[in-house]
């Protein structure tokens, strides 16, 4: 997760809190196809296949403060 931009990693915590994509759009002002690609970006630059996956890596990591 180290490779990941501050919005990137912003977006990964939300989904292991398990929000939707239409949530995290709410949360953070953005359209949920922005949402969506964030995502698809952050499962690129991991490697990792599914949102389960990428919740246990940021929960396994330790979450950062969040802005």
């Amino acid at each position: 997760l180290g490779s990941l931009t501050p919005r990137q990693m912003q977006v990964a915590e939300l989904v292991s809190d398990g929000l939707s994509n239409n949530e995290i759009a709410e949360v953070l002002s953005l359209s949920e196809f922005t949402v969506k690609k964030y995502v698809s970006r952050i499962f690129e630059a991991t490697g990792l296949k599914n949102r389960a996956s990428l919740a246990a890596c940021v929960l396994r990591r330790g979450r950062r403060p969040t802005v």
